[in-house]
């Protein structure tokens, strides 16, 4: 399991949130860290918007979109100068130590606050405290996978825990254990090895993006969207004709909305199964109606609240045709006569409890679940699954797959420093992606008692730079980049930088954030 996404709030003296609005995106999570704050625990909040969580930390660090990493490496820099790391757990269980601390003595904090726009002060406090509140832990969200450098900040907000002795620790960042159940993480579960090794090595994007496409040990390849949508419009390096998309909506969810109509527009053939007729619905030769959660029968072990426990979530209800994402794959696979696949949900679900020698009708009948208490040191213990069995802070694998064994700070393609002249004519940073409580990613903004509590998208702008441009609260307002425009209903706020604007996400039409984006460089390091 990934033990940045199992945080200990309980038993921890200190909580850094890494791009994180906990209270609109993950509520079981927000309840406990809420909790561990009430009792004194300490908050640190890194995000460029001074979100619900962040408006309750100690310390915020407003950072420049994109420049995490940087920020990361600074803090790195005055724990290690001054000491601050866990040297016995360093020894123990890290290799590489000596090449990270190379690294990070590149970026003093001077540098650092010259690169991210936060004050040295602050970085340096922020650094100590997380340190030095032993035990501390980490809680991030899907922000650290949309910056320029995905793999690079999720490594080094990783290095962080790694080095202050706060992974695999009871008040740290925990490796949540299975109950015993089937997998649903593995390759095997997905049936990899049943596709041909030369089908494998034409995924699209397989040579560009290896860590996320190609044959390399890693789990869940999957082609790469920008280079699908290309493929479509070119034909190279193979025509793409037909698309089933299980949910998503493609159209305003990844960059370049323009260029993903233009793709989905031409496809020959395209199927969507969703639970509403979204904007990518729209446009499809065949819906599938989905049923909702209440709906189908199932299985859930990833909740905050529960630390893996398994347990049943129940259908209630029937609507309709509708049909659950695995009913229909099974159908699916039935018809195309794959007859080693599942045939009905109710098969799936057995299957995956064979190694409890239950049924999901006797968990049902059942107390409903299998209890999964949080453990701790199970790989301190008995390892990691690295080839040197302990924690890889110079990672020699990442280098002979083509990415870079240490963290390393790359300016965003589009920014004041790497292209000053565009700066020029477009002075603010964007950041977007912000969530709100009373929607899920695209969704739900069609439900009429939702609009009511949020009926319009709104731009986060720094009250004194909105007063120097002449907007006022609610005021419609336009934002501009070279890729596209969308209007917004102004919010003036102190809780942003003023060279920084937010831009909310998942909205339609003439919000679509992803109109005022381009999807042609995109980091594989």
């Amino acid at each position: 399991g990934n033990a940045l996404e199992w945080p200990d709030f309980e038993n921890s003296n200190c909580i850094l949130v890494w791009g994180a609005n906990t209270v609109a995106t993950w509520a079981p999570k927000a309840k406990k860290l809420m909790a561990a704050r009430k009792r004194g625990a300490k908050l640190i909040v890194i995000d460029p918007v001074q979100s619900h969580v962040a408006s309750k930390a100690d310390l915020w660090l407003p950072v420049r979109p994109g420049t995490d990493v940087a920020l990361a490496l600074g803090m790195m820099n005055v724990i290690i100068r001054e000491g601050l790391y866990d040297k016995q757990f360093v020894e123990r269980y890290c290799v590489g130590f000596e090449q990270l601390a190379e690294r990070a003595r590149e970026y003093p904090l001077d540098k650092v606050s010259r690169i991210t726009w936060v004050d040295e002060a602050l970085i340096a406090e922020a650094a100590r405290l997380y340190a030095t509140a032993k035990p501390a832990c980490l809680n991030v969200a899907c922000t650290l996978d949309e910056i320029i450098d995905p793999v690079q900040i999720s490594r080094a907000v990783c290095i962080l825990g790694c080095i202050t002795g706060n992974l695999d620790v009871q008040g740290g960042n925990a490796f949540p254990r299975s109950v015993g159940q089937v997998s649903i993480d593995s390759n095997a579960f997905i049936r990899l090895d049943a596709v041909p090794k030369e089908l494998q090595d034409r995924r699209l994007g397989a040579a560009e993006y290896p860590l996320l496409c190609s044959n390399l040990p890693i789990n869940f390849p999957m082609a790469h969207w920008p280079a699908i949508l290309r493929s479509i419009l070119t034909g190279e390096p193979y025509p793409v004709r037909s698309i089933f998309l299980m949910g998503g909506n493609p159209l305003l969810s990844i960059a370049n909305s323009q260029q993903a109509r233009a793709a989905l527009e031409k496809v020959e053939f395209l199927a969507v199964a969703d639970l509403f007729l979204s904007k990518t619905a729209e446009l499809a030769d065949v819906v599938l109606p989905v049923s909702s959660w209440l709906e189908q029968d199932g299985l859930a072990d990833s909740s905050q609240a529960t630390y893996g426990t398994l347990r049943t979530r129940r259908k209630i209800a029937t609507v309709g045709q509708s049909l659950s994402d695995i009913e229909i794959m099974c159908r699916l696979s039935t018809r195309l006569g794959l007859d080693d696949f599942w045939t009905s949900e109710q098969q799936y679900l057995d299957h995956l409890l064979e190694p409890l020698h239950l049924t999901f009708e006797d968990l049902r009948k059942g107390d409903g679940y299998v209890p999964g208490p949080m453990q701790f040191g199970h790989h301190l213990r008995d390892g990691f699954r690295t080839p040197s069995r302990k924690i890889e802070l110079f990672s020699a694998r990442l280098g002979e797959w083509g990415s870079a064994p240490l963290p390393f700070y790359r300016e965003p393609h589009e920014s004041p420093e790497s292209t000053p002249e565009l700066a020029e004519k477009y002075p603010f940073v964007m950041t977007t992606g912000r969530r709100v409580i009373t929607y899920f990613h695209t969704g739900l903004r069609n439900v009429p008692a939702l609009r009511d509590v949020k009926p319009v998208p709104v731009l986060d702008i720094n009250s004194r730079t909105a007063a120097e441009l002449g907007i006022s609260e609610g005021d419609r307002v336009e934002v501009e980049t070279p890729y596209g425009k969308i209007r917004l209903w102004a919010n003036p706020t102190e809780g942003i930088h003023p060279r920084v604007i937010g831009v909310p996400h998942g909205w339609p039409d003439e919000a679509n954030d992803n109109l005022l984006m381009d999807n042609k460089v995109c980091a594989h390091g």
